[in-house]
């Protein structure tokens, strides 16, 4: 998984950079959280709007909870990529196992995207590619943090730490 997140993260640092700079800067107005959130949404909703069968209830049905996964899906490997950054930096580890939550994380991705292509369920499909972008994501936006502020951990992190 190592290999796979620093092989997309140098890949997509040119894209990635600027917007992780502009959200370690003053000019943002909200915490970086609420604007992945609204990425992930913006991506979401006209795929879901474009892609539904609208001739038929499974269709929307099946379409639209995609896409409720799919976000509410993000906001739990948010929450789990954090905790897995707290572990790797805390002197005493207290989930030995936290290591293998990417693994996982990739090995249920290549499935789910299988399943998604061969169903046709688009904007599940779409939450494939932002679920594996995300450890890319993560680390050229720590990697910003740290040259910028020199800290991995984010204010929140540091208070939970201290």
């Amino acid at each position: 998984m190592d290999r796979l997140t620093d092989a997309l993260s140098r890949l997509l640092r040119p894209f990635m950079r600027p917007v992780s700079r502009w959200l370690l800067s003053d000019r943002r107005k909200w915490h970086t959280w609420k604007y992945e959130f609204l990425f992930v949404a913006a991506l979401l909703l006209p795929v879901a709007l474009f892609t539904t069968d609208w001739s038929a209830w499974r269709g929307i049905v099946g379409a639209w909870a995609a896409a409720f996964g799919v976000f509410f899906s993000f906001g739990h490997a948010k929450v789990a990529s954090r905790m897995m950054e707290a572990q790797a930096v805390t002197e005493r580890v207290t989930v030995p196992c936290y290591r293998m939550s990417d693994h996982y994380w990739v090995l249920k991705e290549i499935a789910w995207f299988t399943t998604f292509v061969v169903t046709g369920m688009y904007p599940a499909l779409v939450g494939n590619v932002l679920f594996l972008l995300y450890p890319a994501w993560r680390k050229v936006h720590l990697d910003t943090r740290f040259e910028i502020r020199g800290t991995r951990l984010g204010p929140d992190h540091a208070a939970a730490m201290a």
